[in-house]
């Protein structure tokens, strides 16, 4: 047994070489262009939505050639890392069956101010990450973009059964 007045000694020697060893070994500066970019315009809205109103589910369409399909998917993959970053909880790529050019990127975050911290924070690289993907849409002006917001309504607003409707014709999901 060492004691501990001589473990004491000890991780203070070494907390001191640790000092001594980063003061004169630098790390590396960033490559990334870490300044905001700014380039994502304000969500269009119908009416003004609470802060704190959420989950919201953000819906991008392209529309993207099948041969550049695999190249984009690897693009999207690196997006997914930085929208995962910025506060996405969830993230995922579609095709739709009926148009299987049309490829549908989705994520979650918590609120609509999560959202907007989102439009805040997207660096220059971010942006540069972000138009490697849209390069790849193929179509009338940019990828169409879609702000879906959770209907959080109390429980007693619900009926359990709609007026004039029989319960066998209602699909529940």
């Amino acid at each position: 047994a060492l004691g501990i007045p001589l473990a004491l000694i000890i991780s203070a020697i070494g907390l001191a070489a640790a000092g001594l060893l980063f003061h004169f070994v630098k790390l590396p500066k960033g490559e990334f262009d870490l300044v905001a970019s700014n380039h994502w315009p304000e969500p269009l809205v119908a009416a003004p939505v609470d802060n704190d109103r959420g989950p919201v589910l953000i819906i991008i369409e392209y529309k993207v050639d099948k041969a550049e399909r695999p190249n984009f998917l690897k693009a999207l993959a690196k997006l997914s890392n930085e929208r995962r970053r910025d506060g996405a909880y969830g993230w995922g790529v579609t095709e739709d069956a009926a148009e299987p050019e049309k490829v549908v990127e989705w994520f979650v975050v918590e609120s609509w101010a999560e959202h907007l911290r989102q439009h805040r924070r997207v660096s220059k690289a971010d942006a540069d990450v972000q138009e490697e993907v849209r390069r790849f849409h193929k179509g009338p002006g940019g990828p169409t973009v879609r702000h879906l917001l959770a209907i959080n309504r109390p429980a007693r607003e619900i009926p359990d059964e709609p007026e004039g409707i029989e319960l066998a014709a209602i699909t529940r999901i």
